[in-house]
């Protein structure tokens, strides 16, 4: 015990001492603007709570220009040193309010703060903001989420100096990064049509949320890289293929143009592409007759997860499904729940058309899932309230 306490003195004493020696240090002379450096107007303008605030803020940073970068750029790359860290572990042996005055003192979350204002501001820099592209850059792999998310909308904001950054990050292995800068190419609107061939590849990604950011990205590029996507459809790659007919869905371009590339997919080999098709039609809402046939012939497929594409297919077009009944309240019963369930939403979609099934329906209430048990309460509603 005593050689702890002697450890704890002597630790206090040198931390005393580096302390009063980096008090000592000469203060860093920084621009200003009013009164305020780069760093102070970075708060505002996260902190601020109106527009007005916001745009004072902002027209500090845009005055302090190159001033500003530069001191945003240094805020950026902080991180707690080794000397912070040692003073956490420090804190923690020591009597309460000891403990309270040094953490006080040593600040330990003050870099993750920095660097947040610093990301979160280098984008309304505009004509002086692409000389922080690389720290940007380097900040969607920062630890803290805040931090890569706000960098991401700063390179959007400062537009096709940082296009490369962000396409690069889209290929990234770390899914934090590549989930803030498929979503930031989107914000970019139409500047991100070169990166449009990342956006599409990204519609594949394993990740469910990068896909949901793909698909908006892709979305706000809009027609202009419709053309891309129909190309992809012909490559002799079925993963291009597939999530080729993945971004129509986004892009929602003319039935009369996509029906006819799309329709040989319903009977391709593979069953990727088969229940892609079909998918994307039903999303689509393609109910012309030879589509519709398609849709039928699906319920029949071989394959469980084509037939299930089949069922969700209908019920986007639930006024053609009339035919499909005996096969739909057949799938209520299936052992796959997403079977059943796609089952019950298209019934629940045909409203009292599939009244005839609300028996069936009944049943699914005590389904072992309960996504089913739900969506069957749902479609009784739907049903019943188109009969009253």
């Amino acid at each position: 015990m005593n050689h702890r306490r002697l450890l704890i003195a002597t630790c206090v004493l040198g931390f005393g001492g580096l302390m009063l020696f980096s008090w000592q240090r000469p203060a860093v002379e920084r621009a200003s603007f009013q009164g305020q450096s780069a760093a102070e107007w970075a708060r505002v303008l996260y902190t601020g709570k109106d527009a007005a605030t916001k745009d004072a803020a902002t027209q500090a940073l845009q005055t302090l220009g190159a001033d500003a970068v530069s001191e945003l750029r240094r805020m950026l790359r902080q991180r707690d040193t080794l000397f912070t860290h040692a003073g956490v572990w420090l804190a923690r042996q020591l009597p309460v309010n000891q403990r309270r005055w040094l953490l006080q003192k040593l600040r330990p979350g003050e870099a993750a703060s920095q660097r947040i204002l610093a990301a979160n501001a280098l984008g309304y820099l505009g004509g002086h903001a692409p000389q922080a592209v690389p720290d940007l850059a380097r900040a969607l792999r920062d630890p803290l989420g805040e931090v890569r998310w706000a960098a991401a909308r700063s390179l959007a904001m400062i537009g096709s100096p940082a296009l490369p950054a962000l396409q690069t990050a889209c290929a990234d292995t770390d899914p934090d990064v590549r989930h803030p800068a498929v979503y930031a190419l989107g914000e970019m609107g139409l500047i991100a049509i070169p990166a449009a061939g990342a956006l599409i590849t990204a519609v594949g990604d394993p990740q469910e949320h990068i896909q949901a950011s793909a698909m908006y990205s892709i979305s706000r590029l809009g027609p202009s890289i419709t053309n891309l996507v129909f190309g992809l459809l012909s490559y002799p790659d079925p993963r291009q293929q597939e999530v080729a007919m993945r971004a129509l869905v986004a892009l929602r371009p003319p039935q009369r143009s996509t029906v006819p590339l799309l329709m040989p997919f319903t009977t391709n080999a593979n069953v990727a592409l088969r229940r892609q098709a079909i998918t994307t039609l039903g999303a689509l809402r393609v109910s012309q007759t030879n589509i519709v046939v398609a849709y039928y012939a699906a319920l029949n497929d071989p394959d469980e997860s084509v037939r299930v594409a089949g069922i969700k297919a209908l019920g986007e077009v639930p006024w053609r499904a009339g035919s499909a009944l005996p096969a739909l309240a057949a799938a209520l019963d299936s052992p796959n729940a997403d079977c059943r369930a796609a089952a019950v939403k298209t019934l629940g979609n045909m409203r009292a058309a599939a009244a005839t099934e609300l028996p069936a329906l009944t049943n699914r209430w005590f389904d072992e899932q309960i996504t089913v048990r739900q969506a069957a309460t749902n479609a009784i509603q739907q049903i019943t309230a188109e009969m009253l």
